[in-house]
């Protein structure tokens, strides 16, 4: 990495980003076996306790529930026009026009289609970590491996809310917005109005160590770490899906160093800290695009063919395709205090988490052969395309889209590709845990109990949340 990215990192994890760009139709969070801090807090003083008592392995099993609070950042984050609520006017005077989703008055009405929607996404995570260390000396000395894998349940909600309704839609079965953005027609980007979820494997971690310098006061290690991904892909089905485990195999290098100091009556202190970079290779995801022309929410527009011009379809249908997703780099530091006192611990730390903008380009080129309805003239008989119209605009009114002379087709290089990737991204947790120990059968026992709580710096492209979670340890 250039030194200069690294400046950048160290800057910006100081200063927040307030992020005011075009909403976005993809998010993922960290998965649970990469966490550094989910990894190491206690975990690694207790590996450290065993190198020095001569235990050969030690493992950990924590029980863990994240919950995601800023369903505000989130919602601009999807919303168009960086809003957590929109308007929905069939005049063409809001954040969406009704007609593009279906959802039209009924004829004989005095007044249009109009309601405000509002969205609150939340992720729960209810999983377990399990973690182990074996010593590898009787081979080589100096020389450990670090295991790390996550099982978790995983439950997303986007909270939709529709209010001031004026009235129900006339267009099929569609009465309201919920049924607009879950209509059959649509095959991706659906707003789902209940709680979707998924379970699994969130990912396999290892880690190949050798110390380099150890004694009872101070050691350094370094490392050559890896995934291995156990998730399934992204089907993009609906916005805001929820995903366990990822396609994406990495690799990476750290360091791994404690200084401590024993003060009177056996109390003592100790400085931890872990460095870990990796490099998180391609895999191919469905993902959904809007257009550069045409903004926020293009993906829910209507297109049609050339012999087809009033008979529309929606978008998201053909705005959905196969590409190639490169994560790239991402960075932790983990760092903690820790106390010990006969059988008690108590540690505090801190977690910064770097991931870089995702790289993504198409698989082959794009031949859409669709162009955007023109509502306009099919009002008037005489439709082509409307090739700048965006979601807001309707066929009537100060806001009306655009006809075009001639048939317009929508291009590749219309395909905004920024807004299907995840954009750059600092977090910083902090958290406290405390440990018991005890012994049963000859066996160290560790009980502890852990909570942090996570900022993004990025006030709506991260998952700000909080963590409680339990440990149970053994060492051998």
């Amino acid at each position: 990495m250039k030194i200069k990215n690294i400046f950048f990192i160290l800057i910006v994890s100081i200063c927040p980003i307030v992020r005011l760009g075009a909403s976005k139709t993809f998010l993922s969070s960290r998965t649970l076996a990469t966490n550094a801090l989910l990894e190491l807090a206690l975990t690694d003083n207790e590996f450290r306790n065993m190198c020095n008592d001569e235990n050969l392995f030690v493992l950990h099993i924590k029980p863990v529930y994240q919950r995601s609070v800023n369903k505000t950042d989130l919602a601009r984050y999807f919303l168009p026009n960086n809003n957590c609520c929109i308007d929905i006017e069939e005049n063409g005077s809001g954040d969406v026009d009704s007609i593009w989703l279906n959802l039209v008055a009924p004829l004989g009405v005095n007044s249009f289609y109009s309601s405000q929607v509002c969205i609150e996404p939340q992720r729960t995570v209810a999983g377990v970590i399990i973690t182990a260390f074996l010593d590898l000396g009787c081979l080589f000395e100096g020389l450990w491996v670090g295991f790390n894998m996550g099982i978790a349940s995983a439950r997303h909600s986007l909270n939709l809310e529709e209010c001031n309704r004026t009235e129900e839609g006339a267009v099929g079965d569609i009465n309201n917005f919920c049924d607009a953005v879950n209509q059959p027609d649509w095959c991706y980007g659906k707003l789902a109005c209940r709680s979707l979820h998924r379970s699994g494997v969130d990912d396999i971690q290892l880690k190949l160590c050798y110390q380099m310098l150890t004694s009872y006061y101070a050691d350094f290690s370094m490392y050559a770490v890896t995934t291995i991904p156990t998730g399934k892909r992204p089907t993009s089905n609906y916005l805001f899906e929820p995903l366990v485990g990822t396609k994406n195999p990495s690799i990476g290098l750290g360091f791994n160093a404690m200084v401590c100091e024993t003060t009177c009556n056996d109390r003592v202190v100790s400085i931890l800290g872990d460095f870990k970079y990796r490099y998180v290779f391609k895999s191919r995801e469905m993902r959904s695009f809007d257009l550069t022309p045409n903004g926020d929410w293009s993906r829910y527009l209507l297109v049609v063919t050339p012999d087809q011009l009033l008979s529309p379809t929606p978008a998201i249908n053909q705005l959905t395709f196969n590409t190639q997703v490169t994560p790239g780099s991402t960075v932790e530091l983990w760092t903690a205090a820790h106390y010990q006192h006969c059988n008690m611990h108590l540690e505090v730390g801190y977690n910064l988490w770097w991931r870089d903008t995702e790289d993504i380009c198409t698989l082959c080129p794009i031949a859409l052969e669709r162009g955007i309805f023109d509502m306009g003239g099919f009002c008037s008989l005489a439709s082509t395309t409307s090739s700048t119209a965006n979601i807001s605009q309707g066929p009537r009114g100060d806001n009306a889209a655009l006809s075009n002379d001639v048939f317009t087709a929508i291009t590749q290089a219309n395909i905004n590709l920024l807004s299907a990737a995840q954009p750059r991204v600092f977090s910083n947790s902090f958290y406290l845990a405390a440990a018991y120990e005890v012994s049963r059968y000859c066996i160290p026992v560790t009980l502890a109990f852990g909570a942090s709580y996570e900022i993004p710096n990025s006030t709506n492209n991260g998952f700000r949340q909080w963590t409680l979670w339990g440990t149970l340890g053994f060492s051998f």
